[in-house]
């Protein structure tokens, strides 16, 4: 599990004053929401899994399916993860994923 307490920033505390990883958490953000829908799902706000912690989380509003970004991944961690990105939503108002719509088989 990846933490801020390796980042340079976080360790002289500049995070208190600043929030320095703020332009790719919102990248990743807009990378797990697009491929959320892509699965017919819509995430509500992503937070902060704990504080000292790299992770925020974002739950599909429809299904409760969970997205996680990581803006300090280790050497063998992906920085997008959560079944929300890897699995269709099965809430009756959802729409139908891109790839059933289109006849396509995973």
């Amino acid at each position: 599990m990846s933490s801020c307490k390796d980042c340079v920033a976080w360790q002289f505390g500049a995070c208190r004053y600043k929030d320095y990883c703020l332009p790719e958490r919102l990248a990743l953000m807009e990378q797990a929401e697009t491929l959320a829908a892509e699965q017919g799902h819509q995430l509500g706000e992503f937070s902060r899994v704990a504080e000292g912690l790299s992770l925020f989380r974002a739950v599909c509003i429809r299904c409760g399916r969970p997205a996680t970004i990581d803006v300090n991944p280790g050497p063998d961690e992906t920085d997008l993860f959560g079944e929300a990105l890897t699995e269709s939503c099965d809430a009756e108002d959802a729409p139908v994923p891109e790839q059933e719509a289109a006849g396509g088989n995973a």
